[in-house]
């Protein structure tokens, strides 16, 4: 009788020995799909940071273009203007009708007064 005894102290351990393992494999597990979804997180974060990151530089490159292409723009804008001046002038408006088209200034004949 004392070697059955024994035999169901042993199978009594041996189950016992068994949920305490299977209970560390939950925990494992259970940890392993933490670490997981935080690892997951953490790289969602940088993988974020890291686009962000790459859009302002990206702007960057726009808005220095775009400044440069302004800056273009603004000195062709001047040399317009002076050039439009430039045509506009009086004096050369006279030298092309004197010289050009042979146009005379009037004579006091050539004057009609209306009234």
């Amino acid at each position: 009788m004392p070697q059955l005894a024994y035999k169901r102290l042993s199978t009594t351990n041996a189950l016992n020995y068994q949920r305490v393992r299977l209970r560390r494999r939950t925990g494992i597990i259970r940890f392993l799909i933490a670490t997981i979804f935080a690892a997951l997180i953490i790289v969602i974060v940088i993988s974020t940071y890291l686009w962000s990151r790459l859009a302002v530089v990206n702007l960057g490159y726009k808005i220095s273009i775009v400044n440069s292409e302004r800056s273009k723009l603004a000195d062709e804008n001047k040399r317009l203007r002076l050039e439009l001046l430039t045509l506009k002038s009086p004096k050369r408006i006279e030298k092309i009708a004197l010289d050009e088209i042979g146009l005379i200034y009037p004579s006091g004949e050539h004057i009609a007064y209306i009234r």
